[in-house]
C-alpha cells in the first residue's frame, strides 16, 4: 500500500514538474515615451463668400490622442492653461499659434486627436458688399463641442525618443452656417472641421530650416524671468498661457531696439515676439519687439476698428482680438475677452506709433498723430488702458479710456492678382474695407528687423491667382483722401 501510494505521488510530481517546463515566459517592457508639439491655425472662408468675420473664439478645454487600443491619452496644453486656452481664429488664418510644447506621450500607434471646445464666440459684419469702409456689427454662438480628426497625418505612429509635431487646422468654412453676408450660428462638432497634418521642415513651401517645425506668430505679453547668461526670457499672454523662449545669434530686434541686442530685452516690458518652433519643442526669438507705451500698467486691448471713428469726441469702436493684464491691480483681468466690443475713447495720449518690428513703411498720416481721425476701420490696434467699465449684459459694448494708440498687425485674406516685386496685388478681400481698387500688399526681405514670413509657398511670385491670408500692417486704401504708397505691409503671408 506504501508503494502504491508512493508510485501516485511520484506520478503527481512528475506531471507538474512536466507542466511547469515548457518554454520560459517574458514580459514585454512598456514602451516608451515620445516628444510632441502642437501648432495650431486656420482656413478662411473663400474670399468670394464676401464674408467679413471680424473676430472668432472659442475655448481649448483638452486635447487627446486616441490610440489603436487602450485609453485616450490627453495631452497637456501651453503651461497656464489647463482649461482656459482660448484661441482666436482669424488670426490663426495667417498665423499659427502653440497649443502644446514638448509633451511627452506615450510610443505607439494613434487613429485620431480630439479637441474639445467651450465658449465659442464670433463677430461680423452685417452690411452687404459696399463702397463704404467699416460696418455695423452681428455676432453668432455655438454650444460646447468636440472635434475630431482622423485623416492626414493618422493613424501617426511614434517611436521612443521620437520628437513630432502636429499642425491642427481649424476649417471655418465647415463651423459656419452663413446667408449672404450673415452667420447665423457656429458649430465646431461639425464634420472635417478640424485636420492635422504631421510638421516637416525644411520644405519647398516654406522658408524654415532644418531642425525648424514652425514660424509661431505675434505673441505679445508681458516679459519676466530675463536670463542675459542664456538669453533667455519667459512671456505672459493673456489668453494662451505662459512661453519660454531664448535668443540666439539669428535674432532680430525692432529698430526701436538702439543696440539691436538682447539687452532690449528687459524684465516687466510689453513685447511682441515672433518665434521658431524647434524640433525638441524649444522656442527661439525669430524677432523681438518692444511696445513702448509710456504707462507703467501693462494692461493693454487689441482690436479690429469696426468704424470710422468719431474726431469730434475721440472715439472709436474696436472688436477684442487679444490683450494683455497687468501683473498686480490689472483692470482687465477677467473682464475682457477676444470678440467683446470695446468703445474707446482716447484721453491727452502719448503721439500714436506703429510696432512696425522692422517692416518697410510707407509715409502715413497714422505715426506721430493724437487725433482719433487718423485711424480708420480696418486697422488693428492696441491701447494702453487707462479706465475701464465692462459691459453690464444690457449694453453690447464695454468702454475703456485709452492714453495710448498703436497700430498692430491686421489679418486678412484675398487672392493675389498682380505680383511684382517686392509688392503684389490683390482682390476679394473682405468688403468693410470698402476697396473699389485693389490694393498693393508690401514685402519686406531685407532690413534691421524682421522679414516677410512665407507659409505654403517659398514666393509670392508663384500664388498668382491662389487665396493667400496676411498678417499685415494696414496704411488705409489706395483711394482714401491721403493713399498711402502701399496699404499692406505684410509680417506673414500663407497659401491657402
Amino acid at each position: 500500500m506504501n508503494r502504491i501510494l508512493f508510485g501516485l505521488l511520484s506520478s503527481s510530481l512528475i506531471l507538474g514538474l512536466c507542466a511547469c517546463s515548457g518554454p520560459p515566459t517574458t514580459t514585454s517592457p512598456p514602451p516608451g515615451n515620445a516628444t510632441l508639439s502642437l501648432t495650431l491655425h486656420a482656413t478662411p472662408p473663400l474670399p468670394s463668400a464676401h464674408l467679413s468675420i471680424l473676430t472668432f473664439r472659442a475655448t481649448v478645454t483638452g486635447v487627446s490622442l486616441t490610440p489603436t487600443s487602450g485609453s485616450a491619452v490627453s495631452v497637456n496644453l501651453v503651461s497656464g492653461t489647463a482649461a482656459s486656452y482660448v484661441a482666436e481664429f482669424t488670426r490663426l488664418q495667417s498665423d499659427s499659434a502653440l497649443l502644446s510644447a514638448a509633451v511627452s506621450v506615450p510610443a505607439g500607434t494613434y487613429n485620431t486627436v480630439v479637441v474639445a471646445f467651450s465658449d465659442v464666440f464670433l463677430v461680423h459684419c452685417t452690411q452687404a458688399a459696399s463702397t463704404a469702409t467699416g460696418c455695423s456689427t452681428g455676432v453668432a454662438t455655438g454650444s460646447a463641442a468636440t472635434a475630431t480628426a482622423s485623416t492626414g497625418a493618422f493613424p501617426l505612429t511614434v517611436t521612443t525618443g521620437e520628437k513630432v509635431g502636429l499642425a491642427l487646422n481649424l476649417n471655418i468654412s465647415s463651423s459656419i452656417t452663413a446667408s449672404g453676408q450673415t452667420i447665423s450660428a457656429v458649430n465646431l462638432g461639425a464634420p472635417n472641421v478640424l485636420t492635422a497634418d504631421v510638421l516637416h521642415a525644411p520644405s519647398s513651401t516654406t522658408d524654415l530650416s532644418s531642425g525648424q517645425l514652425a514660424h509661431i506668430d505675434d505673441l505679445y505679453g508681458v516679459v519676466s524671468n530675463v536670463s542675459a547668461s542664456t538669453q533667455s526670457f519667459t512671456l505672459q499672454t493673456a489668453y494662451r498661457g505662459t512661453v519660454s523662449i531664448t535668443a540666439n545669434s539669428s535674432t532680430t530686434y525692432d529698430p526701436v531696439c538702439s543696440t539691436q541686442t538682447f539687452s532690449c530685452v528687459t524684465s516687466g516690458a510689453l513685447a511682441a515676439v515672433d518665434a521658431i518652433l524647434n524640433a525638441d519643442g524649444t522656442l527661439a526669438v525669430r524677432n523681438y519687439s518692444p511696445v513702448p507705451f509710456t504707462a507703467a500698467s501693462k494692461d493693454t486691448i487689441e482690436g479690429v476698428v469696426t468704424a470710422p471713428p468719431s474726431s469730434v469726441n475721440q472715439v472709436f469702436d474696436i472688436a477684442v482680438t487679444d490683450a494683455s493684464f497687468a501683473s498686480s491691480n490689472s483692470k482687465l483681468s477677467g473682464s475682457i475677452h477676444p470678440g467683446d466690443l470695446v468703445i474707446v475713447g482716447v484721453v491727452t495720449p502719448q503721439p500714436f506709433f506703429i510696432v512696425s518690428e522692422g517692416l518697410i513703411i510707407p509715409a502715413n498720416s497714422f505715426s506721430g498723430s493724437t487725433d482719433v481721425s487718423t485711424i480708420q476701420p480696418g486697422q488693428t490696434v492696441a491701447i494702453s488702458v487707462s479706465g475701464f467699465i465692462p459691459t453690464d449684459g444690457s449694453n453690447a459694448f464695454a468702454s475703456a479710456t485709452a492714453n495710448g494708440v498703436a497700430l498692430r498687425f491686421s489679418r486678412v485674406t484675398g487672392t493675389v492678382v498682380g505680383p511684382t516685386s517686392p509688392q503684389f496685388s490683390a482682390t476679394s478681400f473682405p468688403p468693410y474695407f470698402g476697396f473699389t481698387t485693389n490694393p498693393l500688399v508690401q514685402i519686406t526681405s531685407t532690413g534691421p528687423g524682421t522679414t516677410t514670413d512665407f507659409d505654403g509657398t517659398s514666393s509670392f511670385t508663384a500664388v498668382v491667382g491662389d487665396t493667400v491670408s496676411i498678417s499685415a500692417l494696414y496704411f488705409g486704401s489706395p483711394t482714401s483722401p491721403s493713399p498711402p504708397a502701399w496699404s499692406f505691409s505684410a509680417a506673414t503671408i500663407r497659401k491657402h
